[in-house]
């Protein structure tokens, strides 16, 4: 059953549906929010290696008649987006980028793999890792596809010509020195170092293409002996249009695994919300400032700047922080923790919720065996009632405890998450 709140063999449930065959999904023994793609058993690999700029298989569950491919979950953008709002980017930030994407295939190679579909669209940009973003998205070819190393090659050479040029090659099997100009005899790539990558990447005879290994090694030089800043990815400014294009048509789905989106699926919104959204964002991006009075605001004002600056600076983001599962009152309960150093977050799951059922689910912010502060969520309308929510306490050791109510009275109490200093 493919469904939100079904459960994935024995350790996951199935959250939203992104786009096409990829769902969000849980991880009941962590508490990580990961993605699942289903596929036919010919098109899920096998045995992928792990490597930093490569998104990250962590389980193949048997589904029906196929595989559901359990991988990382990747919100940020891809680089076609981010090189099409560039236009073009930089030879330095080209090269720094596309270094990542060939350390990722030479890991592929060297376990006997090939992606076999490489593109800007295949490579996605993780905004929480400022230092090494790239995450090429997991291969969906057999082993026994056609493909080859070189084509990898060949592949990267034609992204790398896209990023430094907004342009592809004209012709499709490309001769060197004529890969990289236009029909009218234009160059496209300047004269220097990276034309003569883009130009062996491309060459005719696969033998005279570079090893992945090899050109990882050609671009990270060139990167870092031509920057004239650290790098880092550049934020994203969309303009009025932009922002309501995004608030009525639906803003860029996460990453996903395997490729793109073969469709985002759209989200049902209040009119009156969309309006209300479509002007904030248009005030937002003329420079008008709202001013918001909200806890986070008031806590603001009880700690002078110098001391939030070092209060930050000592906190350090934590991943989810998520106690035992538990049985009471009939039902599995299950309280997570975790900070980014700048506001507490809680999350809560109790599972089953019957249909019709009046179930809500408490979380209990405790410290030092004291209840500081207490959270209910709305009313449970999935079978997989999960809440988050967030606070910003002073700072000290917490811990979450999960609670149920049902038909507004307390049912049950599970147990506590592990302690986490904020």
């Amino acid at each position: 059953m493919t469904e939100r709140g079904a459960p994935l063999g024995d350790r996951y449930l199935l959250g939203e549906r992104l786009a096409g065959p990829v769902w969000r999904c849980l991880d009941r023994t962590t508490g990580a929010t990961l993605a699942v793609r289903f596929l036919p058993p010919d098109e899920a690999p096998e045995d992928l290696p792990r490597h930093r700029h490569l998104v990250t298989v962590h389980d193949r569950v048997p589904h029906d008649d196929g595989i559901a491919l359990v991988t990382d979950l990747i919100t940020g953008e891809n680089l076609a987006s981010y090189a099409a709002r560039r236009r073009p980017l930089p030879p330095a930030e080209a090269a720094w980028l596309t270094s990542q994407i060939a350390e990722a295939l030479a890991a592929l190679h060297a376990a006997g793999r090939t992606h076999g579909a490489l593109g800007p669209a295949a490579v996605l940009l993780d905004r929480t890792d400022r230092t090494a973003p790239v995450r090429v998205t997991t291969p969906c070819t057999p082993r026994t596809d056609a493909s080859t190393p070189a084509d990898d090659i060949r592949a990267t050479g034609l992204l790398l010509h896209t990023l430094l040029t907004q342009t592809t090659p004209p012709d499709a099997t490309p001769a060197p020195g004529a890969s990289v100009r236009a029909s009218d005899g234009r160059v496209l790539v300047p004269d220097g170092p990276l034309r003569a990558i883009v130009e062996r990447c491309l060459a005719e005879r696969a033998d005279d293409r570079p090893e992945a290994a090899e050109l990882a090694r050609e671009l990270a030089e060139y990167a870092r002996a031509h920057r004239t800043k650290p790098f880092a990815l550049a934020p994203r400014r969309p303009s009025p249009a932009a922002l309501l294009s995004s608030v009525f048509a639906g803003g860029p789905g996460a990453g996903l695994p395997c490729g793109g989106p073969d469709a985002v699926l759209p989200r049902r919104t209040p009119l009156l919300l969309c309006v209300g959204a479509a002007v904030a964002a248009v005030a937002l991006a003329a420079g008008v400032t709202l001013t918001l009075t909200t806890a986070s605001a008031r806590d603001a004002r009880a700690n002078p700047p110098h001391d939030r600056r070092r209060l930050t600076d000592a906190a350090r983001a934590t991943d989810w922080r998520c106690g035992p599962r538990s049985s009471a009152g009939g039902r599995e309960l299950r309280a997570c923790v975790r900070t980014d150093g700048h506001r507490l977050y809680l999350r809560g799951t109790v599972t089953p919720v019957a249909p019709g059922d009046d179930v809500r689910v408490t979380l209990v912010l405790r410290a030092d065996g004291h209840d500081v502060q207490s959270f209910t969520s709305p009313r449970c309308a999935t079978s997989v009632c999960t809440f988050e929510t967030s606070t910003v306490p002073a700072r000290r050791a917490y811990r979450a405890l999960p609670a149920y109510s049902l038909d507004g009275a307390r049912r049950a109490t599970g147990a506590e998450s592990p302690a986490i200093a904020f």
